[in-house]
């Protein structure tokens, strides 16, 4: 499979390239349409009418139906948030696996217009210790860089000190910050 993923990687990318500097850009919208009708016609010769009738009976129309609704719904709160701001922060957090008291706080952002108000910052960041807690964790972690002085000044106003723990992240000094929970 990775050969064949290869080679239509290069094929793709030969293929685009004579379409759009040969007949134009617009002609690119014609190969999946071509590759559905081969496709369908393999199928019908390939496969036996009768599997897909058995198929049929055990076929789950509702859940068909909701997980269709569900990613739909998904893809446009993706595509729409910076329209309608429906994300203003995110945060990630996890138990550290060799550590069963500690979780790490991993990667808080907070849309810029919604930074310093309205207290996102705190709700992210007591969401995810709750979360740690839950989980059976005592201690929580993060990491942080020294130009970050606005959230180092954010998590030590919420509890977290200095562990004097300094770790490499591609040239750049991260330095770990920790909080009893």
């Amino acid at each position: 499979w990775g050969g064949v993923a290869g080679i239509a990687s290069a094929i793709g990318v030969l293929l685009g390239g004579v379409l759009t500097e040969g007949p134009g850009w617009r002609w690119v919208m014609f190969v999946n349409p071509i590759a559905v009708v081969l496709v369908l016609g393999a199928i019908v010769r390939l496969i036996p009418g009768d599997r897909g009738r058995a198929r049929l009976q055990n076929f789950d129309v509702r859940g068909a139906v909701l997980v269709t609704g569900g990613m739909l719904l998904l893809v446009f709160a993706l595509v729409k948030a910076p329209i309608f701001a429906f994300i203003i922060g995110t945060i990630g957090c996890a138990p550290v696996p060799d550590k069963a008291a500690e979780g790490h706080i991993r990667g808080m952002a907070v849309r810029p217009e919604w930074q310093g108000q309205r207290g996102v910052a705190h709700s992210l960041l007591a969401a995810a210790e709750g979360h740690l807690r839950a989980a059976g964790c005592k201690r929580a972690s993060l990491d942080t860089t020294a130009p970050l002085e606005r959230a180092i000044r954010f998590y030590t106003n919420h509890g977290y000190r200095a562990s004097g723990k300094v770790s490499d992240f591609f040239g750049m000094s991260l330095y770990e910050y920790v909080r009893e929970l």
